[in-house]
């Protein structure tokens, strides 16, 4: 290629670059991006985006999201197994809960990241959707013992992206998440720190506990698969 016809090239890559970066971006594009990274939440120390708990439409191949898919969400009745009726408080519970939103009242109604949130989770849908079955049992008992071959599996696909790998924690999505099962046997003991494993896969932050985990409920992860997990983890 020439000297000329190159430079010609770049500068055309370059007036294209330009182009693009002047073209204001839609609600829906602006709401994508919030719900892919964790700008939605201004605290500094938060890394959880929507995208870490929740798929747009149908998970991907090898995902267990605590979460589950937001297909339709706006036209769902309920939120959180039918403790929530309102959308935006529904997302407000993630801010506040999960995602260290420093305000109490989270996103108000004029909110424009709310707004252009609003607006992408109206492109995943609108039409009258049924509530999503969310079970937290209250009570957690232990569990019959599973399988640790299918468990490697599972847990990448349930807990990998928040945990990392298992004992060393390697590439973690937050530091605070434990790097397991070393630091909950060595805070708790062996039979103890399955107990305590199991009540906050299944009650996350709540019932005392703390921290930012969401809860998985038996829909999204049945004992049987969180029992192979356990297995997997050694307890």
């Amino acid at each position: 290629m020439s000297f000329s016809k190159c430079a010609s090239l770049v500068a055309t890559c370059i007036a294209a670059a330009l182009t693009s970066a002047c073209v204001e971006r839609t609600a829906v594009e602006r709401g994508e991006s919030l719900f892919r990274t964790p700008e939605l939440s201004p605290s500094p120390t938060n890394t959880i985006s929507c995208r870490t708990c929740h798929a747009p439409a149908a998970l991907e191949a090898g995902e267990i999201l605590s979460g589950g898919s937001l297909a339709n969400v706006v036209g769902r009745p309920t939120f959180w197994g039918g403790r929530v009726r309102d959308l935006r408080e529904a997302v407000n519970d993630c801010l506040r809960f999960f995602m260290r939103h420093p305000s109490a009242e989270g996103l108000s109604m004029d909110d424009e990241h709310g707004l252009d949130l609003l607006a992408y989770l109206e492109s995943l849908g609108t039409g009258p959707s049924d509530a999503v079955p969310f079970t937290v049992p209250l009570d957690v008992v232990d569990i019959a013992p599973g399988d640790a071959v299918r468990g490697r599996a599972l847990y990448d696909a349930a807990c990998l992206v928040c945990h990392g790998a298992p004992g060393t924690g390697d590439q973690r999505l937050v530091q605070q998440a434990a790097v397991i099962p070393d630091e909950t046997i060595a805070e708790h003991g062996p039979e103890l720190g399955r107990a305590f494993t199991i009540s906050k896969v299944r009650h996350a932050q709540f019932f005392g506990i703390g921290g930012d985990m969401p809860p998985f409920s038996l829909e999204v992860l049945p004992d049987d698969q969180l029992a192979d997990i356990l297995a997997y983890l050694g307890y």
